[in-house]
Order: structure tokens, then sequence, then C-alpha cells
């Protein structure tokens, strides 16, 4: 399953080559599941839904960030003793 993973993968970002795009067919056409499979994971709805997530993630990353950077901050100006250092913006 791995290897049909990163098939489309490729699939979606149009970067298939011939020779993969032909054992992504004959894999979907082994059977009926194997071709809903990819019609759905590769849907426009689908698609969208992994972009949303994907924006949600990297908010969650970023944000997860600014509060270490902010704690990091805080613990420094606590061990420094000069509340004066930490300006939040």
């Amino acid at each position: 399953m791995e290897r049909i993973s990163i098939l489309i993968y490729r699939h979606i970002i149009g970067a298939l080559t011939p020779e993969e795009k032909a054992e992504l067919d004959e894999w979907t056409a082994r059977s009926r599941e194997n071709e809903k499979f990819v019609k759905r994971v590769t849907s426009p709805d689908e698609l969208q839904r992994w972009r949303e997530r994907r924006n949600v993630i990297t908010l969650s990353v970023r944000h997860m960030i600014c509060v270490c950077v902010l704690i990091a901050l805080w613990q420094m100006t606590v061990a420094t003793g000069c509340a004066a250092s930490l300006h939040l913006i």
C-alpha cells in the first residue's frame, strides 16, 4: 500500500511518469474497491479537506512555536530579574 500511496501522491501533484501511471491504473483496475479508493482520495472535495487540515496543522505548529518562544523569554526574564526585557506585541 505504501507504493500505491506514493503513486497517488505523485498523481495528485502531476508528477507521474508513464510507467507509474500504468502501475497505478493497473492497481486501480484490480478491484472495484481500489477504483473507489483512488476516486475518493483524489476528488476535489477530499483534496480541499486535506488542504484545510494542513493549514490547521501549520497554524497549530506555528502557535506552538510562538508559545515555546514566549515561555523561553519568560524564563529568561525570571532568571535575569529583568521584567522590562520581555516585550509582547
